[in-house]
């Protein structure tokens, strides 16, 4: 795990909280999906079931396969793929659309060329979708700035330990056309 610990309930609520709850078939025809990435013990993964996100709408991916284990346990049923963020197009269905990314990895303590491998995915999928990460720090958020995302919001959960930043996020090009298939 690359967090300094794990979400907090209060950052799980918030990060859920700003997820557009996708629908069965979107207005263009495709199927809605919200993906989930570095899901570790399920505390955010737990907060989009709460919030309404159906089961068959998320795809949680985890690169660490004991807690792969440990979420297929706790969420039966749920799509939970061992998989690395760097190859994600693979791991979405065709004619599926990400209306949403909510990330737990660590990205600025990821080595610069797998986080940049990571960032192309979530241009390679998202489209117009949301990308939802947290930070502890502002000046870190940046990296999504400069790697071709805007900041549509933020604000700070102080409950969580430490204290973090969520971000709402979306592709400042469009020229990023979400994989249709």
């Amino acid at each position: 795990m690359g967090q300094v610990c794990p979400s907090g309930t209060p950052l799980a609520r918030s990060m859920a909280a700003c997820v557009p709850l996708p629908a069965p078939v979107g207005p263009d025809g495709l199927s809605e999906l919200v993906v989930e990435l570095g899901a570790g013990t399920g505390t955010v993964t737990q907060e989009l079931l709460r919030r309404g996100v159906h089961p068959h709408r998320l795809l949680v991916l985890e690169r660490s396969e004991g807690m792969v284990e440990l979420l297929r346990q706790r969420f039966p049923g749920l799509r939970v793929v061992h998989g690395d963020a760097a190859g994600l197009a693979r791991y979405i269905p065709p004619r599926v659309r990400v209306t949403a990314i909510v990330s737990s990895l660590p990205l600025v303590s990821l080595p610069p060329p797998t986080r940049r491998a990571v960032i192309a995915e979530f241009h390679a999928v998202l489209g117009d979708g949301l990308l939802i990460q947290y930070t502890y720090s502002w000046a870190r958020g940046f990296i999504l700035m400069r790697e071709g995302f805007r900041c549509e919001a933020s604000h700070r959960v102080w409950l969580n330990l430490p204290p973090a930043r969520v971000m709402l996020l979306r592709d400042a090009d469009s020229s990023h056309p979400a994989r249709k298939d």
